[in-house]
């Protein structure tokens, strides 16, 4: 038997002629069988019986478990233990419209007993877009039970929901936190579930069609009823609803779409997947059950190597990165990008962009949202993201809360580019070290859990704690490469005390040792910066600290090259000195070129105030050198004052939203779970 075949007992009468019951009422789902076993009936079969004559309304098949035949009205002999199965391809017009008789005659055709049945016939299934090309596909043959990750040629199928948690109009919550349909620009957010309903136009007496799904599901999904293109909608199951009679919107000649939205990413605790089912209901018992299985879209992050939209900077109330926004400007114009200044009364004094947010998407074929990921580090920007970002089509999401700590902010949050096997690149975050000489810092858990869960990015943990700010922005970045030249298409850029102490000495060599350095700049602490490539070759001290630097960035750049399958020729070192703090973690010496802003073929990189060599910053061209042949163009900023005093750079206090990924992530081949 097949999972929704039912078994029927029939009550056998007396002959015609003789006072007559009406024929039992049955319920039978187009796709499914009723099995008839002779041996089953609440009476037993009258001795003599040889033969049964068989009798069925049009549209009613009859069949024999052994024989694909179908019968015509026929008679067989009989046998003790025989079955029949009664199946129907077209669903009936009036409750119990179809009849089935069995006839049961002794040797001379006499009619000793009569078994009849009234049937009612439906068509009922429940459809969604497995087929992902953004419509409901109605077609039976496709496999709507199962989800596999690929590509439509690959055998890749299976629903889709998107999290709807951006704000179409002018509440103050995402619309996913509300139990309704909030227009048509909410509705175009969602997902559609179809249901086929074919039969008479009411169910027969005592049968109920129930939508439903588990517990666990429903606290992640909403289900609407809608009409008037989402103006009017009723929620059908939700958090706090996982199963809802839906008896009244059974209409028996056709099919009715209804809406549903995802409310929240895969997360610990929640897989991203669940089923959706439509049933039938006797009585209190389910007789038949049609489902779908859906995915939840991930949240997804955008590596430097995909095209800008729009970059964001802080303007501080005292006006002291004015000139750092003004740089910012003209390098945003040369490449064509939109500059969002976020003014002083919505940062209160909070300058760093970076920290506070990732920009990123979440897609399903019918719709893509922008998604910001709100940090939980909560300084003066932490009501921008839902106050300015958060909008139509601009979702919102956040994970953790306080306590933070510095590895929480998401300067501490990068993502590489595509892979081989990794067609949305690899998250990257740092965290602690085993063998350091310190309490370890990692991010928050529940941070690390969100990120493992979305499963296309499978994450990579750096070491980063060796950090005074701790983020991995600060020793690592990613530029774009011609692929012309360069197969992989990019490069990774590491801050490199060993390629600093290297060209100081060229420096020398070459006659340049007394140079002024940073000339002009002093410390964060009021210090003269000023001095000489041969003066920092001789200071011990700073020689040692960044030994033992160049040691932590060395086990990362294994890290790095053996989880992104990376050679040294990928890797590209640029000038970088460190200074060890009190508590033996280290900042910047100097503005740390590696923290630079991305926009396509134009680098916003921090200003390093290197020696003068004919009129020119050493530093600059020796950067220009390893640089401009990948088919870059870099801008240097000054952010001594206005960022590197205050321990970050360029890249700490902008954002940049950028262009989704070509490459769609169902069609990913399936992704690994680590964790």
């Amino acid at each position: 038997m097949a999972l929704w075949d039912r078994i029927v007992r029939l009550r056998l009468e007396t002959p015609r002629g003789s006072p007559s019951k009406s024929p039992e009422q049955e319920f039978l789902v187009t796709g499914t069988r009723l099995v008839i076993p002779f041996n089953g009936f609440y009476s037993a079969v009258p001795d003599g019986v040889v033969k049964v004559r068989i009798s069925a309304s049009d549209g009613l098949n009859i069949k024999l478990p052994d024989s694909n035949k179908i019968l015509e009205p026929d008679t067989l002999d009989y046998e003790q233990g025989a079955v029949m199965w009664v199946t129907s391809q077209s669903p009936s017009v009036n409750v119990g419209d179809r009849k089935v008789a069995f006839h049961f005659l002794d040797s001379s055709s006499k009619e000793l007993a009569v078994a009849e049945i009234a049937i009612t016939v439906v068509r009922l299934s429940i459809h969604a877009d497995v087929t992902r090309d953004g419509k409901v596909n109605f077609e039976k043959s496709v496999d709507k039970r199962s989800w596999k990750w690929g590509s439509a040629a690959s055998g890749g199928i299976g629903a889709i929901l998107l999290v709807n948690n951006d704000r179409d109009g002018r509440r103050k919550k995402t619309d996913s936190s509300d139990s309704k349909i909030n227009g048509p620009l909410d509705l175009a957010d969602m997902s559609r579930i179809g249901l086929i309903m074919e039969g008479p136009e009411q169910l027969p007496e005592n049968y109920r069609l129930v939508l439903h799904t588990n517990d666990t599901t429903s606290k992640q999904i909403r289900v609407f009823e809608f009409s008037r293109g989402g103006r009017s909608s009723t929620e059908l199951i939700g958090p706090k609803r996982a199963s809802k009679d839906v008896t009244r919107l059974w209409q028996g000649k056709g099919r009715l779409q209804l809406a549903v939205e995802g409310l929240d990413y895969p997360d610990k605790g929640f897989s991203g997947s669940g089923y959706i089912h439509v049933s039938v209901v006797e009585g209190s018992m389910t007789i038949f059950q049609d489902s779908f299985v859906f995915r939840m879209a991930p949240w997804i992050m955008t590596p430097n190597t995909l095209n800008p939209r729009k970059v964001y900077v802080a303007e501080m109330v005292d006006g002291d990165n004015s000139a750092f926004i003004k740089e910012l400007a003209a390098l945003t114009k040369a490449a064509g990008v939109e500059l969002e200044i976020v003014p002083s009364t919505l940062n209160r004094r909070d300058r760093w962009m970076q920290d506070e947010i990732e920009l990123g998407y979440s897609q399903a074929p019918h719709k893509s949202l922008d998604v910001v990921l709100d940090s939980p580090r909560d300084r003066g920007l932490k009501q921008y993201p839902k106050m300015k970002l958060l909008g139509e089509d601009f979702g919102y999401v956040t994970r953790g809360d306080d306590p933070a700590n510095s590895l929480d902010s998401f300067g501490n949050l990068e993502v590489s580019p595509p892979l081989e096997g990794y067609p949305l690149g690899r998250i990257i975050f740092g965290g602690a070290a085993d063998y350091a000489p310190w309490p370890g810092r990692r991010m928050m858990k529940e941070v690390r859990e969100f990120l493992f869960a979305q499963q296309v990015q499978s994450p990579i943990e750096l070491f980063s704690d060796w950090l005074g700010v701790g983020h991995v922005d600060e020793f690592m970045s990613f530029v774009p490469a011609d692929k012309g030249k360069y197969p992989k298409g990019f490069k990774l850029l590491l801050a490199s005390p060993a390629a600093c102490y290297k060209f100081l000495q060229e420096l020398v060599r070459d006659g340049h040792g007394d140079k002024e350095m940073f000339e002009g700049k002093t410390r964060w602490n009021g210090e003269d910066a000023t001095t000489t490539p041969k003066k920092l070759l001789q200071d011990k001290r700073l020689r040692r600290e960044n030994t033992t630097v160049q040691g932590y960035i060395d086990w990362n750049r294994d890290v790095l090259k053996r989880e992104l399958e990376l050679d040294e020729s990928d890797i590209i070192d640029l000038p970088a000195l460190f200074i060890l703090e009190d508590d033996d973690r280290a900042g910047a010496y100097f503005p740390d070129m590696v923290n630079m802003l991305v926009l396509g073929g134009h680098l916003g990189i921090p200003k390093p105030f290197g020696p003068k060599v004919g009129g020119e910053c050493a530093f600059e061209k020796h950067v220009n050198s390893l640089l401009n042949p990948l088919g870059l163009e870099s801008h240097y900023i000054d952010d001594w004052d206005s960022y590197h005093n205050l321990s970050g750079e360029v890249h700490c206090g902008t954002n940049t939203l950028r262009e989704p990924f070509e490459a769609k992530w169902w069609e990913m081949e399936s992704p690994g779970q680590q964790q």
